[in-house]
């Protein structure tokens, strides 16, 4: 039953795109390990499309495993001109269909889905080579027996290179609309402010964002290694009633990278996701 409430609760709040509220969704390793931290930072274009202008060109597959036993994967391409395409599924086919009265044996069985594409773009803005700004188109699918929602969603972004070593990032998140038969409502705003500080002494990226989300205050930090071969990540959000600790661990291999990523939430009972990335560059 509780995995049930769940998954209703995840699949009708995905629209929204910030989705229960602050629960993480690992779309991809990189970004879970870090706890969706980095706005300030050239790292992801799910973060901060402004990014995008500063991150090699690559082609990525992510499986992904999420709350309530939900999995699902997701494949990307960064091209050489700054262009980031994606896409996503979660899914879940085995929920046991039962009458008012339950009984011993289920009714049947029915799924759940999630799908999610997206398309980003930055670029540098002329005569202003420390700025860089990017845009992110996002449109969502989602199905539950015999109920559907679907939404279309923007994101902004800018970064500015305030030195070598130190940036400082601000995004907003969901411009747009869902849509669940005739009626239509607007998705809450995500507004994020981030710095990244670089250490080079000890090759460690501190990144810390505060983000406001439908009336929540979060605040995000996450540390960085830049060692080659092998680097480790740590990230952690906390709000008044949230929390939750990310590790996440890359290895680069000439132009492959293996990036795995995990996050433990404060309540047990919707279970710990994790993801694994494969990335080849060009």
């Amino acid at each position: 039953m509780i995995r049930l409430i769940y998954i209703q609760i995840l699949f009708f709040s995905f629209i929204h795109a910030v989705g229960l509220k602050a629960l993480v969704i690992p779309q991809n390793a990189l970004t879970l390990s870090l706890s969706n931290t980095g706005v300030g930072d050239y790292l992801a274009a799910e973060i901060n499309p402004a990014s995008i202008y500063k991150i090699d060109q690559h082609l990525g597959f992510s499986k992904n495993n999420w709350y309530g036993e939900l999995g699902g994967q997701k494949i990307s391409s960064l091209f050489s001109d700054n262009k980031y395409f994606s896409f996503e599924s979660l899914s879940v086919d085995d929920i046991e269909l039962r009458d008012e009265i339950a009984s011993d044996s289920p009714l049947g069985f029915f799924g759940a889905y999630w799908y999610s594409v997206d398309y980003s773009q930055s670029f540098q803005i002329p005569s202003l080579n420390s700025f860089s700004v990017g845009y992110r188109l996002k449109f969502n699918l989602s199905k539950m027996y015999d109920s559907s929602m679907y939404g279309v969603t923007a994101d902004l972004g800018l970064i500015k290179k305030v030195k070598d070593n130190l940036s400082l990032g601000l995004v907003i998140k969901n411009f747009g609309k869902e849509y669940k038969s005739n009626l239509n409502a607007d998705t809450p705003l995500t507004i994020g402010l981030g710095v990244s500080y670089n250490v080079p002494v000890i090759r460690l990226n501190i990144l810390s964002d505060i983000v406001y989300q439908d009336d929540i205050v979060l605040n995000k930090i996450a540390l960085k290694t830049s060692f080659p071969y092998v680097n480790l990540i740590f990230g952690s959000t906390q709000g008044d009633d949230y929390s939750d600790f990310s590790m996440g661990l890359i290895i680069d291999i000439k132009k492959w990278s293996i990036i795995y990523g995990s996050l433990k939430h404060d309540n047990d009972l919707i279970g710990t996701p994790s993801s694994f990335e494969l990335r080849k560059y060009f």
